[in-house]
């Protein structure tokens, strides 16, 4: 199920290289839907919370509308895209969806340059 943009969802835009965070009670607030614009230039890091934390099919989109430099995405447990860490979104208008599935993150939707 694609991000529904009539859906509540919680919005954050990250500015500068410091570590950003996405929390259960973040995605909870945004009734299952997260949504984070990294905007600054340069490397980062995006702290999500556990697929298994989260309620079942809950989405995190991630953009990156700055300038490139790769965004680290960690889960706090089980794996992410088939991995312990995401680093693929590394240039301006980069994105991706990510759905919980069980204990892990998987892909839903990915444009990458």
């Amino acid at each position: 199920m694609p991000m529904n943009p009539n859906r509540p969802t919680y919005t954050a835009t990250i500015t500068s290289n410091t570590t950003g965070a996405i929390t259960l009670a973040n995605i909870i607030s945004g009734n299952g839907y997260a949504y984070v614009d990294m905007s600054y230039a340069g490397a980062a890091a995006l702290a999500i919370p556990g697929a298994a934390a989260v309620p079942g099919n809950s989405r995190i989109r991630v953009l990156k509308s700055g300038s490139a430099g790769a965004i680290t995405i960690t889960p706090a447990s089980g794996t992410i895209a088939g991995g312990a860490t995401h680093t693929a979104i590394d240039a301006t208008s980069d994105t991706a969806v990510f759905v919980a599935v069980g204990s892990d993150w998987k892909i839903e939707y990915s444009v990458i340059a």
